[in-house]
């Protein structure tokens, strides 16, 4: 073997006769030997000129380092023996390593960037991703945040583990933006900041590009878009997920599969004006918005406006004030009133103790130079009704609270807040009321030279501090939404928003048409029937009666008129007529057939409410008012969207695609487009504005999936077809109106001829409870004793019913609570495991987590919250005839518009209740939704702890039957300052204390003869058996109470806000209170005492023998495994109730 290594690669073989190679040639010692030998290896650089080599000696099986000039030797060869040559070798190998190692340092070291760039010595790699070279390069910045927080809140609402915290706070921000490169193929962008106010402000992108002649052209993951060269199926821009498209010859295929982060519009602008396109339903006019001011103006309305666009009503407002519920707490411009509903009306709703008057214009003021009155209601009411604490008016209407509204603090609109119309007589609010808002009027009108008035205004009654007054208004809206009423038809139903404002006279156009029965075709023209064959549906409602030149004669167009039939700033389409599509379009109906005047009439849209006309009349509600419109000219357009996604926007004007920054700019983040090619706008060619604006706040999941097919017939002629399927999920399960579940597919063919001629040709072929902020209620209307007012025997079934959450500090500390295993294994008592309950449930921790749970716990035997009743008591105090009493409390609901909300059920959880006594008879368990009377102790008035005076002077309170309660409406819902006023204040509902209960009440406690000694003296010791008793003390640990005895007295009012001074002197802790806040009659804090009694009843029956799934509203049962406290392991079984909201036992 000759292998030669050197600068100079050329092999060689010299033929020379065979000598003895055992002699020795050179001497061992030669210099010139051990230079050769000592050299630093194989590789070293050789000298000019000169050449190395390495002969194998097959004789001597020995290697021979020969180095030489030309055709001679520089020195005698070196022989080395096999070891010696894998040695040599060894080294040079080694020294080879070493130096790539160092150059690929020195390279990667002249890289700028915090991660320089380095390369994958591989060749399957370079082959897979184009090229051999990684680089990333990170930007950002990284913040650590450490810190202990010791948080120590006395708040009785939190148990005592909650009240003394440690934290240890641990934030991070970190904003990074990284991007890299993956060989030539693979590009990564990631941009994530831990501060961004929206998920869409957090994007990744990782994109795949391949080679020209590849299948795979391009896989994205991460954001992603999707659009599509289509007019009639539009891609999508804000995608999150992942991308793919593949090449095979002249088809590309491409597909998605992603969430969708944004919603999609197109904006047409016309001559500078921005076009929109409405379609409302009949049903869908705007409720709770606008209202007649009286009866007289809605019955005359169709009347006034018979001549337009003259309106001949001769009224004209000229003063109007406007109240309605106060929310906020702001006192500025607030007043005390009665809204009267007959107020003002000739023909009054409660005919048997109001008389109509001579005026048939509504007119209701007594003062000189007025007319007489429409009715004498002023006139019959009690003369203490005036005051703002005087029971007369209800007394006067015998306990109807329909007839009137009582506002403590009523707020008085500005005049931006609602909008006159002074000939028609009603107004129309910037936004909708609640369905529990008063809303009541004063106004003053001249007709016919003689001015009239309507309630009184703030300036006609004086404020009196000292002496409270309420205004006499007009009331249009009452608490309660109620069909029966007379307030009812106040409220307008022909005014229709159609969404856009400002709108352009000329360039609006609207129709009314109706579905058909059979086909549901859009049809604008009646074609049956004799009385309106043939004729306009626009004409029939009213909205088309005059020409262009105001003549009255249909045209078809509709009739623009400002105030009468439109109102341009707000966009909204108001009909002449009262009831368009009901009594006023009966009346054009006579004498046609029933059959036809029932399925044209829709009735029901004036009689029920609104979201129950759309759900139980589809077959009615098929009226359709639909158009177009253009809103303001200018340069400059609202996008209606904010934050829309870099690149979204596409600008066409006719088939030309505009350029941004040339032909228009865009502010992505105020969702503002500018057009700056001013000759766009006047070349009355439509501009086309297509947009996406990501969504806010993600509530609804998107899911979409698509695939694209493009195929290049030709240089002229391309194919395409898509399929494209959307889904649509709402995170609650409780759908709303308008956020309904949806699974839609769409698919298409397209193609796209283009020619010199730039001619353009496309075919397109045809083809969905638990809270404790509740209170005693006041007594229901289940049984007799709710009608007694001011009277004692309103309370006297009244059980203890006790209502709470237990401290987990009894399962942490039990032994010093002196509270046994046996006690803490307790069902009733112990904790729950949401497992229990819900067994295939996963946390996002991994733990098992607690179920918080309400607990019940009734006594129907013990004397409940002001129940004095002195028969049917047993010697020991407890209550005869238990299944006589009642116990109950009540909250408020966030919410009270459960047609829209589409709430259809009430659902909850119950432990079996017989799990000790399986024999127990037990009861029943009712459930009242809607208006519940806030008159805990019925006597008109209104309590509230922080209304006591704090000096005791009790010159500034009114006594009733049940004890005290203040004159004046306190501002702020607290305490006083002062922490010696709190035991004036912290007395209960009542507004006495233990020693004012036994001398208010000193007749009852003599009728307590009959009772033992231990039984008279608690009685004695609380009369109202209102007093709080907090679950922790010395008492309760002394003699080993149990957790429900700990609890029976926890929700009185007496006692139950003591300071941090008052709990520590008394039972040694920081805190002893369930509440800070004062008790009162105002459970919604409105500043309101709700009287009215008017809901729905729902009975569920308690009772072993009723227990069973499918009965009884039980719609299922789980039965767990519990290992208890004890060491015991027993199965418990609980039952899940779902009760359906239009399933009521009685609607009172």
């Amino acid at each position: 073997m000759t292998c030669f290594l050197g600068s100079i690669a050329t092999a060689f073989a010299q033929q020379q006769p065979l000598e003895d190679s055992t002699k020795v040639t050179v001497p061992l010692n030669n210099p010139h030997t051990n230079q050769l030998r000592n050299r630093e290896g194989l590789f070293t650089p050789n000298p000019f000129g000169t050449e190395r080599g390495i002969e194998y000696d097959p004789i001597t099986n020995e290697y021979m380092l020969i180095e030489r000039s030309g055709n001679y030797l520089l020195h005698p060869p070196q022989h080395l023996t096999f070891a010696e040559y894998l040695r040599l070798t060894q080294r040079e190998a080694q020294r080879e390593n070493f130096k790539q190692a160092s150059e690929a340092y020195a390279y990667e070291s002249q890289q700028e960037g915090f991660v320089p760039r380095f390369k994958v010595r591989s060749r399957t790699f370079e082959r897979i991703f184009g090229s051999n070279e990684i680089s990333i390069k990170p930007q950002g910045s990284a913040e650590m945040i450490f810190a202990g927080q010791i948080n120590k809140n006395q708040n009785p609402l939190f148990n005592a583990r909650q009240r003394s915290q440690f934290n240890f706070n641990f934030d991070q921000r970190i904003q990074l933006n990284v991007t890299g490169n993956i060989g030539d193929r693979i590009k990564i962008a990631t941009n994530y900041n831990t501060d961004a106010q929206f998920q869409f402000d957090n994007q990744l992108k990782l994109d795949y590009t391949g080679k020209e002649d590849d299948i795979i052209q391009k896989i994205e993951a991460g954001m992603v878009s999707m659009p599509l060269n289509t007019s009639l199926i539009t891609g999508s821009q804000a995608l999150f997920g992942v991308k793919t498209k593949l090449r095979f010859g002249r088809l590309d295929v491409t597909s998605v599969f992603s969430q969708q982060r944004s919603q999609s519009k197109t904006i047409t602008i016309t001559n500078g004006q921005q076009q929109g396109e409405f379609k409302v339903s009949s049903a869908d006019y705007e409720a709770n918005k606008h209202y007649f001011l009286a009866q007289y103006f809605r019955n005359n309305y169709n009347r006034a406006l018979r001549n337009i666009p003259i309106i001949s009503s001769g009224i004209n407002i000229t003063k109007i004030e406007v109240w309605t519920t106060n929310r906020t707490n702001n006192t500025t411009d607030s007043r005390d009133i009665v809204a009267l509903l007959d107020l003002g009306e000739n023909d009054p709703y409660n005919d048997a103790l109001i008389t109509g008057g001579g005026s048939a214009l509504p007119a209701a003021f007594s003062g000189p130079g007025f007319p007489q009155q429409s009715n004498n209601l002023l006139t019959q009411l009690p003369a203490g009704s005036r005051q703002t604490n005087s029971n007369d008016v209800i007394s006067f209407f015998q306990n109807n609270t329909d007839n009137f509204a009582k506002l403590t603090y009523a707020r008085k609109l500005t005049e931006r807040e609602f909008t006159l119309h002074s000939q028609l007589g009603y107004i129309s609010l910037n936004y909708p009321l609640n369905n529990d808002e008063v809303l009541a009027v004063a106004f003053q009108y001249t007709y016919n030279g003689q001015t009239y008035q309507v309630g009184e205004f703030s300036s006609d009654i004086s404020v009196d501090p000292n002496n409270p007054k309420v205004l006499f208004v007009k009331l249009l809206k009452n608490e309660l939404l109620k069909t029966s009423l007379p307030s009812w038809d106040l409220m307008m139903k022909n005014i229709y928003s159609i969404g856009a404002f400002q709108i352009n006279p000329s360039d609006f156009r609207l129709r009314v048409g109706r579905l058909d029965d059979k086909s549901s075709v859009e049809k604008y023209v009646v074609d049956e029937g004799q009385a309106l064959k043939d004729r306009l549906w626009l004409s029939i409602t009213g909205v088309d009666r005059l020409n262009q030149q105001n003549d009255e004669q249909p045209d078809g167009y509709f009739d623009f008129l400002e105030g009468i039939t439109i109102d341009s700033q707000q966009g909204r389409i108001m009909f002449p007529q009262v009831e368009p599509f009901g009594s006023d379009l009966r009346a054009q109906l006579q004498g046609e057939p029933a059959e036809l005047v029932n399925r044209y009439v829709f009735d029901s849209l004036y009689t029920v409410q609104k979201t129950i006309a759309q759900q139980n009349y589809p077959n009615l509600n098929r009226y359709v008012i639909k158009g177009t419109y253009s809103s303001q000219g200018g340069s400059e357009f609202l996008l209606n969207a904010v934050n829309i996604p870099q690149g979204s926007v596409v600008v066409t004007s006719g088939t030309l695609v505009l350029t941004e920054g040339n032909d228009y700019t865009v502010d992505y983040t105020a969702g503002r487009i500018r057009i700056i090619n001013q000759a766009l706008l006047s070349s009355g060619q439509p501009i086309n504005i297509k947009l996406e604006n990501s969504e806010l706040f993600g509530v609804q999941q998107k899911t979409l999936f698509g695939t694209r097919l493009d195929y290049l017939a030709s240089k002229k002629l391309a194919l395409g077809a898509t399929i494209m399927h959307l889904t649509e999920q709402p995170i609650s399960q409780n759908e709303a109106v308008g956020t309904e579940s949806i699974s839609n597919t769409i698919w298409g063919f397209d193609g796209n001829y283009t020619s010199e001629s730039r001619f353009l040709t496309r075919l397109v072929d045809k083809i969905p409870l638990i809270n404790t902020s509740w209170q005693i209620s006041g007594t229901p209307r289940l049984f007799p004793e709710s009608e007694f007012l001011n009277d004692l025997r309103y309370g006297y079934n009244r059980a203890r019913l006790a209502f709470f959450n237990i401290d987990p500090i009894f399962y942490n500390n039990s032994g010093t609570f002196n509270i046994s295993r046996s006690e803490l294994s307790n069902h009733y008592v112990r904790q729950v495991l949401e497992t229990e309950v819900f067994p295939y449930r996963q946390s996002v921790t991994g733990q098992p987590l607690l179920l918080p749970t309400l607990n019940l716990a009734y006594y129907p035997n013990q004397r409940g919250q002001y129940n004095y009743t002195t028969t049917g008591v047993n010697p020991d105090g407890t209550l005869q005839n238990p299944e006589d009493r009642w116990g109950g409390i009540f909250r408020k609901l966030e919410t009270n518009d459960f047609e829209s909300l589409n709430v259809g059920y009430i659902e909850f959880w119950m432990l079996d209740p017989f799990i000790y006594k399986p024999n127990s008879p037990g009861g029943d368990l009712y459930f009242n939704l809607g208006n519940i009377s806030e008159d805990i102790l019925k006597d008109g008035r209104k309590s509230l702890e922080n209304g006591l005076p704090v000096d005791g002077d009790f010159t500034k309170v009114d006594e009733t039957v049940w004890g005290r309660v203040t004159r004046l409406q306190p501002v702020i819902n607290a305490f006083d300052n002062n922490p010696e006023a709190r035991t004036r204040q912290d007395v209960g509902v009542d507004g006495l204390n233990n020693d004012d209960e036994r001398t208010k009440f000193a007749p009852v406690l003599q009728q307590t003869a009959g009772l033992q000694p231990a039984a008279a003296a608690s009685l004695a010791a609380d009369p109202s058996s209102d007093d709080f008793q907090y679950y922790q003390g010395p008492e309760l640990d002394n003699r080993g109470a149990s957790i429900l005895d700990r609890y029976v007295k926890f929700n009185g009012t007496e006692g139950n806000s003591k300071t941090t001074q008052q709990s520590e002197s008394q039972l040694g802790v920081t805190t002893s209170a369930s509440t800070p806040l004062p008790d009162g009659e105002d459970i919604n804090r409105d500043n309101n005492m709700s009287q009215t009694d008017e809901y729905f009843q729902y009975r569920v029956s308690v009772r072993p023998q009723d227990m069973l799934v499918g009965t009884n509203f039980i719609t299922d049962r789980v039965t767990s495994q519990v290992r208890l406290v004890d060491g015991s392991t027993q199965a418990v079984t609980w039952y899940q109730f779902r009760i359906p909201i239009n399933e009521y036992e009685s609607n009172t």
